[in-house]
This record gives structure tokens, C-alpha cells and sequence, in this order.
């Protein structure tokens, strides 16, 4: 018990460290930053985020994420805050809406830079709350680094992108993780590490296995391969391979199988385990009552191909089109749809290939062109009107056969 008490204390003080300079004041506020209450036009006057936009913001990353409800919809490149000057992290959103903000000087009051190119605030500001904001820069440089005192800086191109697709009210997270774990267009599982500007998140092997496990893809890397990312903290993709669920009696388990350099692996002994089935792990082999088949290791955990399945257990398996889904179901359900078309068999092959290929008669091909419209419906009819008689003339066949 005293155990259990002391890691739930450290990892709380674990969470606050993370966390603590999120509290910081700034005292020293950038002077660039403050935007002046003049301004050409502002549509502050919205109250309410009718849409289901949403920002996410990651300082280490130097990233900003506009989404659509769980849909990432557009990324870009920001500026964030310096060590001393850190940009805040939690729960925001956008108060105000500044066209064409004018700037004044915090240290002299007299000094007042109108909208235009000398302008730090470049032509667009979207508060998020008391000095702070996601503005323009006439600094494009500078976006991409640890450079401000606290704001979000965008090149002037992107931040009027954000400004006109979101609202008053627009939800704004921002957050602070060096680790980033997605998934790539094709379904595979990448994760990025970027460095720790502020010194408060160190990574480790185990740390960044343990975000892996919870997508099913922490057996097919390795320990070397990710002390090298951690090391080089460049936030480059580090591809790993695709997860993909598996279904038993329209359940889906609680493992996954796993697309890796596009062969399907499945861990075994978890598979006997749910099948309820006895097996063997010997000399890189799998052995049941049923057969035997190869096995691959992958972080010391045994991995058999889906292909495999109806060798070693008496089951198989359907793939989606995707590659994201496998369902595994008892081989004696597809003896049994073939005992129960046992008859057809007798039907002699090229019967049976007519038959196959009467659906492939009704799809003629179509001519676009206009001129050949009339021809194109006589040839239809004559072609729907031949299928129909040697439908039916298969049809016969079929009976007569079945009959016998």
C-alpha cells in the first residue's frame, strides 16, 4: 500500500512540475506583443463559436493546429515564447478578432505604430485572453523558434488563413508535448519527438513505448531506434507500423494485429488464449491439434501471419479493403454455407462461368458523346434484352442439374 501512495505522490508531482511554468507570471511583457485598444476594425461584438472548430497548439512543436471537430483540417508553423517568457499552457479561446491592429509602445504611451509593414503585429490579432494572442509578424524569420514573450507568432499569410475560419468563442488548447504520436494518411503509426525548449519534459525509452502500446505498434520498435529519436529530437516522422483491429463474434479484442512492411502479424499467444485453443512456441514454430506454422518475434513477443490463422487454429478471416480491420470466425461456419451448396458443385464449369458472367453483361460501357446517345440506348436494350434470355436459359441449366 505505502508503495502505491508514494508513486501516485510522485506521479502528481510529476503532472505540476509539467506543468508549473504554465503559472509563471511574465514580468517582463513583450514589448512587440501588447496590442494597442486602437485599431481599424475589430469583431469582437461575437459572443458565441458556432462551429465545430477548434485550435491546438504544441510549444515544443512549434505548431498550430486548426481542426474540425476530430478532423485536423490545416497545420502551420508559429513562433513561440522564450524560456524566460514562456508561452502559457491550458484552456483558452478566442476573445477578440483585430483587422488591421495598431500597436503602442507599453514603455511610451506617445509611440503609436498604425497598421502597415513596420507593424510587429503584423495585420491580424486573435486574442485568447489578457496580453495574450495569435497574431502577424513583420519578422517571418522568426517563426519556428523560442522567440517571443509569451504570444503566438504566424507568418502573415497563415494567420489570416486562421482568422477568417474561425470565431469569437473558438476553443484554444495549448499544450506542451515533446512526444507526438498519429497516424499517417496510410494508416501507420509515426511518432515525432521535438526538443524541450523549456526543460520540463525529459523523455525516455519507456515512455514513449508506453504512448506506442496504447496504439498496439510498441513490439515493432526498438529500444536503439528510439534512443536515436529521442537523441536527435528533430521532429521527423519515425514510422512503426499500422494497427489493425481484430473482431471475434462482433467483439473487437482488446489486441491488435499489425500491418508491418505490408504483411499482416498477429500476436499469437493472445489469439489461442481468446479462441480458448492449447498451443506450442518451440524452435520459431507454432503447434496446435490443427497444425503448425512459423512464428516471428518482435520485442521478444511471438507474432504469427494472419495467413496462417486457419493452419494453426480452426478459424479464419476476412480483411477490410483499408487493411484496418481483420474478423476471425470458425472455419466449420463456412463448411457448413458449403455443405449447404454442395449441389452446385455438380454444375458443370462452364455453366457455372455463364453464370458468373451474366452480371458482367448488364454493365455495357457508355459513350459520353451526345451524337452517339441514340445509339448507345439501342445497343443497351438489345444487350439487356439478350442477358434476360441467357439468364434464363442458365437458369434451366442450373435447375435441371440440381434436380438430377
Amino acid at each position: 500500500m505505502r508503495k502505491i501512495i508514494t508513486l501516485i505522490l510522485l506521479g502528481l508531482m510529476l503532472v505540476l512540475n509539467t506543468v508549473a511554468f504554465a503559472q509563471e507570471p511574465n514580468n517582463m511583457l513583450d514589448k512587440v506583443e501588447k496590442v494597442s485598444k486602437i485599431n481599424t476594425k475589430t469583431s469582437n461584438n461575437l459572443t458565441t463559436n458556432n462551429s465545430n472548430r477548434w485550435i491546438l497548439i504544441n510549444i515544443p512543436a512549434r505548431s498550430l493546429r486548426l481542426y474540425d471537430k476530430d478532423k485536423c483540417i490545416a497545420m502551420y508553423p508559429v513562433g513561440v515564447g522564450k524560456i524566460n517568457s514562456k508561452t502559457p499552457v491550458g484552456y483558452f479561446k478566442v476573445v477578440e478578432k483585430v483587422v488591421n491592429p495598431s500597436w503602442t509602445d507599453p514603455d511610451d504611451l506617445k509611440v503609436v505604430i498604425p497598421s502597415g509593414e513596420n507593424n510587429p503585429l503584423g495585420y491580424r490579432w486573435l486574442g485568447i485572453g489578457g496580453n495574450y494572442g495569435i497574431h502577424g509578424t513583420n519578422h517571418p524569420e522568426s517563426v519556428g523558434h523560442y522567440v517571443s514573450n509569451g504570444c503566438v507568432r504566424m507568418v502573415e499569410a497563415d494567420v489570416e488563413k486562421v482568422f477568417d475560419k474561425v470565431e469569437v468563442g473558438t476553443p484554444v488548447q495549448i499544450i506542451y508535448n515533446c512526444l507526438v504520436i498519429d497516424k499517417t494518411f496510410d494508416n501507420r503509426i509515426a511518432y515525432y519527438i521535438y526538443p524541450d525548449g523549456y526543460n520540463v519534459q525529459k523523455l525516455t525509452v519507456d515512455f514513449v513505448k508506453q504512448g506506442l502500446k496504447g496504439y498496439g505498434v510498441a513490439d515493432f520498435t526498438t529500444d536503439e531506434a528510439i534512443k536515436k529519436a529521442i537523441k536527435l529530437a528533430n521532429g521527423q516522422p519515425n514510422f512503426v507500423a499500422g494497427p489493425v483491429n481484430i473482431f471475434l463474434n462482433n467483439q473487437k479484442l482488446n489486441f491488435k494485429a499489425v500491418n508491418y512492411q505490408n504483411l499482416i502479424y498477429v500476436p499469437v499467444q493472445e489469439l489461442a488464449n481468446k479462441l480458448g485453443m492449447p498451443i506450442t512456441i518451440q524452435n520459431n514454430q507454432v503447434t496446435s491439434s490443427v497444425g503448425t506454422a512459423n512464428v516471428n518475434y518482435y520485442s521478444n513477443v511471438a507474432y504469427m501471419r494472419l495467413t496462417d490463422i486457419p493452419v494453426v487454429f480452426d478459424y479464419s478471416y476476412s480483411l477490410n479493403k483499408n487493411v484496418t480491420a481483420v474478423t476471425i470466425f470458425p472455419i466449420n461456419h463456412v463448411k457448413t454455407i458449403e455443405k449447404q451448396g454442395a449441389n452446385l458443385a455438380e454444375i458443370p464449369t462452364k455453366e457455372v462461368n455463364d453464370i458468373n458472367n451474366v452480371g458482367e453483361l448488364q454493365q455495357p460501357v457508355m459513350n459520353d458523346d451526345k451524337n452517339n446517345d441514340d445509339k448507345n440506348l439501342e445497343s443497351l436494350d438489345k444487350q439487356v434484352d439478350k442477358n434476360v434470355k441467357e439468364t434464363k436459359d442458365v437458369k434451366t441449366v442450373v435447375t435441371k442439374n440440381i434436380v438430377k
